[in-house]
């Protein structure tokens, strides 16, 4: 089944440089915009949301791209996530919530046909809380992670208004959290984390 989705593919790519009136060229002027999507991986072949984590915690929302002139793209991820759990009984509910951004920026160095190369850095602020109401007590644990990274991809068109990229990421994260029940806290220990991340093939769709 793989095999065949990747000949689908190739063929829809070949059949459109054949048929293709103009040269495809890279949308990095003033006023291209975007909205992106990421691919779950080439073994399942899934499209799911834009991926807006750090460089070791991964969060998936919706993604855009303005390009605010020539060769100057700015992005934005953003995640929003809640979930309960009441029993019948209605005792020990439980609610979980998330909220994760990643505003970017990204400038092309170069470009060649259809594939444009490109660098450029980004920020990551996410929080989320794992809250537990019971008959005997309350507890709540907090988390927040905050990361920045240079990157530095790849942007290929294989249409007029869609493309893919893939990047590598450099950078570092920071994550914090802490659990409160009744009237104590506890302060959990802080990670750091550095290296470099190399991450999926991200689909834009362009709609101007």
């Amino acid at each position: 089944m793989k095999r065949v989705i990747y000949a689908v593919l190739v063929m829809i790519i070949s059949i459109n440089f054949a048929m293709a009136e103009t040269p495809i060229t890279p949308k990095i002027n003033e006023g291209d915009r975007a909205i992106l999507f990421s691919f779950s991986g080439l073994g399942v072949f899934g499209i799911g949301g834009i991926d807006i984590g750090s460089d070791n915690q991964s969060l998936a929302g919706i993604g855009g791209l303005y390009y605010i002139n020539e060769d100057i793209g700015i992005r934005l991820g953003l995640h929003i996530w809640r979930s309960g759990m009441t029993p019948a009984t209605g005792d020990n509910k439980q609610s979980q919530t998330t909220i994760g951004f990643s505003p970017g920026v990204q400038y092309h160095l170069f470009t060649s046909g259809p594939v444009t190369v490109y660098t450029g850095g980004q920020v990551f602020y996410g929080r989320g809380s794992d809250k537990q109401e019971g008959t005997t007590f309350d507890s709540e644990t907090t988390a927040s992670t905050f990361g920045l990274s240079g990157i530095f991809g790849f942007q290929y068109f294989i249409f007029h208004q869609m493309s893919f990229s893939a990047e590598y990421r450099l950078g570092f994260d920071r994550s914090s959290s802490k659990t409160t029940v009744g009237d104590t806290t506890t302060e959990h220990p802080t990670f750091t984390n550095f290296g470099i991340s190399a991450y999926s093939l991200t689909l834009a769709v362009f709609f101007n």
